[in-house]
Order: structure tokens, then sequence, then C-alpha cells
């Protein structure tokens, strides 16, 4: 069905704005109703900011309204997913609920699939409840309870892709974009899938469009990739000189780093989590559900970090900062030092690899205090202070080793943009970085011209950013 009428509850970040993406790409007209805090509202779309927990907002929203199908992806709280099922009962054709397959009691320990059983969580469950697996099956039921046959429930597995919120697949690019060696945590052949929210969003509305009912297990097909798969694929998409280093369940656990969170997507192989990458989602592909190349999904990921840039605050899950310190990686390996790479800061990101043979280090300053933390060369690699030099390579902005910029800051032409350098000569050739640079506290623009020398000029739109000092 063309040119539908859709609702879409939440719309503004990841898997909503897919959705909303999706849904405008394939000629529907798109209501938004969600707080306008998360993201920006989409162009295209009609957006009607409000709190679904508001009686009032919500009666707002549905004033003289009427939806082909609404699409739920922000119900958390089967209270508020029974207020607002019961409000648009009469006011929409059909109500898709993103779900989880935390929704499932024996997951993560058992393989699942439709037919397995969810949590015993009522509809009725009393409002503001305290985030568990089970209110996702509350929610589930009060959708039934007030839409029945009209309503398709998504069992949604583990989401990745661009604009990404909780920060997974992000926080393991950034770091393996840093460089030096980087844990390949548990058996590096264990089986995954995820899936990406663009390809959940596109089965999501396809299931609209041919008017599809029921409940679908919705995530990567079983082996789809594996740990070391994924983390290769950062690699390649980053371009990094990362060594991938296997540790094994046994000693991550003896260090006490927490599954899932300090190495995000890890998980032990054990009995509690033995079905966490078994989920049968066949009957979502028969019905159409179709996955990007993983490779893809990486790709574009990093593309959209490093088009956002470096980000202000941790990722977190549910409060809890996800991705491990340099000195708890440190106590992984075997010697058990801190590891000074995983201890840079997320400022920028360590450029492409190269094969050419090292021909000398970074100078350091007189009395044995280094120069410079990191320096950015002209190939697009990052060293630090005593690191080899490849052959041929030059330290931007002073042609010899031993000087450095302040900052690079151009995030649409440079994927190094807000990495914090130290104070140096800015004299010479800029080669093909671009953008800002800031000597001292004096930001000025720098443009490479012909001979490679650089034109100085002051950059009144630029702001001041101390990354990594």
């Amino acid at each position: 069905m063309a040119g539908m009428d859709i609702l879409i509850l939440g719309g503004s970040s990841f898997l909503g704005r897919a959705y909303v993406t999706d849904a405008l790409a394939r000629g529907h007209r798109v209501t938004t109703f969600n707080r306008g805090v998360s993201g920006p509202d989409q162009p295209g779309a009609v957006a009607v900011h409000g709190d679904r927990n508001s009686p009032d907002d919500l009666a707002r929203l549905v004033e003289g309204q009427h939806w082909d199908a609404v699409v739920d992806t922000s119900g958390q709280q089967p209270y508020a997913v029974a207020q607002t099922a019961r409000l648009l009962r009469d006011r929409a054709g059909h109500y898709s609920f993103v779900s989880s397959i935390h929704a499932f009691a024996d997951w993560p320990a058992e393989a699942v699939d439709e037919d397995s059983p969810t949590h015993d969580c009522p509809a009725d469950t009393p409002a503001d409840q305290p985030p568990a697996n089970a209110l996702k099956a509350g929610c589930e039921r009060a959708v039934l309870e007030h839409f029945g046959e009209r309503s398709s429930l998504l069992n949604c597995g583990l989401l990745i892709g661009p604009y990404e919120n909780v920060g997974r697949l992000p926080w393991w690019l950034e770091r393996i974009a840093r460089g030096g060696r980087v844990i390949l945590p548990g058996d590096p052949g264990r089986p995954m899938q995820l899936i990406d929210a663009r390809d959940f969003a596109a089965f999501g509305i396809g299931l609209l469009e041919d008017g599809l009912t029921g409940r679908y297990v919705t995530t990567g097909p079983v082996g789809q990739t594996t740990m070391a798969g994924l983390l290769q694929a950062c690699v390649e998409a980053t371009g990094s000189d990362a060594e991938l280093v296997r540790v094994d369940d046994e000693a991550l656990l003896a260090a006490e780093v927490q599954p899932w969170t300090e190495l995000p997507l890890w998980s032990p192989d054990e009995p509690d989590w033995a079905g966490i990458w078994q989920s049968d989602s066949s009957r979502a592909r028969a019905a159409g559900l179709r996955d990007r190349p993983l490779a893809e999904t990486v790709r574009d990921t990093w593309a959209w970090i490093v088009e956002r840039g470096p980000r202000e605050v941790p990722y977190t899950q549910g409060g809890t900062p996800l991705g491990i310190s340099a000195e708890r990686s440190g106590c992984c390996w075997t010697a058990g030092p801190a590891d000074p790479v995983a201890a840079r800061p997320v400022a920028g990101w360590p450029g492409r690899r190269s094969a050419a043979r090292s021909t000398g280090r970074v100078a350091e300053q007189p009395g044995g205090r280094a120069a410079q933390r990191e320096w950015l060369c002209a190939s697009g690699s990052v060293r630090a202070s005593g690191d080899q030099l490849r052959e041929g390579e030059q330290v931007v902005g002073g042609g010899r080793v031993g000087d450095g910029i302040r900052e690079v800051r151009d995030r649409r032409r440079h994927p190094l943009a807000g990495l914090a350098l130290r104070p140096g000569p800015a004299t010479g050739p800029l080669h093909r970085c671009g953008g800002l640079l800031k000597l001292g506290r004096v930001q000025r623009a720098v443009q490479p011209v012909e001979g490679g020398e650089l034109r100085r000029g002051r950059s009144p739109g630029a702001q001041r950013v101390d990354h990594g000092q």
C-alpha cells in the first residue's frame, strides 16, 4: 500500500530516524511525536512535540487525526504504551510495536523464536517502573489488548548502524581507529547476529505496506559474522594499524571485565549466554527481511562518526559507561601494563596504514620533554613522541621531524578532525590535511596553496577546542 499516513512515536534518533527516512523515501506521509530533545526533526515529516506520558499532549496529538498505521519505536513502559494504544485504537488502522529480544523469558540462555514464552509482565503494570527486560513483554500485551489482530510485534535484536545512540559499534570503531593492540575478546570464531537499523526499518515499513501482522523476531541471521569478523571490518573501515590480540574468556573473567559493557558485544561462552546469538529470524526473512553486508554497515557508521566529530560524553547503556579503561585493558595482557594507546583521548582518529619502512623518530624537546604528545603526519598517520616515522613521512606543519601544529579541524575533509596536538612551528607544506590550525590561543584558517606553503587568515567562526589536553 503506497501513500499511507503513518504516525511514528519517536522518530528523532537512531531506529526511529531510520523509520522516518525509509517511510518518506517510499512516498508515505509521516507524522512524528516526541519530546524534541533526542535529535532534530527530519525534513518532510510533520513534527509534533510532546510527552507520551502526558494525557494533554496525547489529546493534542490525536485531535481531528486518523492514521493508517502507528509505529511505536519509543515504548518502554507498559502503562505509557497502554495509554497511547487506548487513545489511538479508533484513530489508527494498525499498531506496529518495536519490542525487543529481551521480552523472551529464556533469552539469552536459550535460542528463541516467535513461539518462545515471554516474561510475565501485565499490560496494566503501574507507571514509572525501573528499567527491566520484562517491561517490553508488558508493552506487547498492552498493544494486543487494544489492537489485537491489527498489530505487529517486532522483537528487535542487536541494532547497529549510523546514528547509533547506545554506542557499542561506535566505541569499537573509535578504539580501533587509535591503533595499537586491541583486545579481541573471547572466541574469535563465535557466531554473532546483528542488524542494521536501516534494514530493520525497511522491513517494518514493508510489513505495513503488505498488511502483515503478528510477531517477528527481527535480527541478523545466525552465523552472520563473528567477533573477529566484526573487529576486522572496523580495522578495514578506519584504515587503522590496530593489532587485534585475542584474550580468552577465562582471562577476561579473571580480570573481572564486565561482559557487554566494558567490552561491548562481548559475551563469554557460558550457559547463561548460550543463546544470545542464536535467535531464529526465519519468519521475518520469509516476510521480506533483508540484510546489507556487515562491512557496509561498519563503513557507513565510521563515515557518520567522522562527519559528526568527537563525542563529548561517554557512550552509556542504561547509565553504565561503555568501554574498558587503559588500566583495565592493561590487566588483560600477559605482562599487565596499562595500554598507552587505549588511553589516548577520543578527539580524532589515527589515519591510514603505511607499509614503508621506518626512518626516524619524533623529536623530543631539550630536557627530555616530548615535543608533542601526538604528531599528525602528511600521510594521515598519527605518531606519538618517540615513535618510528616512515620513509618519506613528514610531520604536518613543519616538514621535518619535531615540527608540529596545534590542531587540525575540518570534519568535512579529514577523519582526524579535532585531534589536539601541542604547539610547534607552523611553516611548511600542509599537504592534504587542510582545515584550521590553532596556534596557542589564536586560531587561524589555513589553506594549501601552490607549492604547498601555508596561507594564513583569521577564522572568525572557529571555536576553541582542547580535546585531549
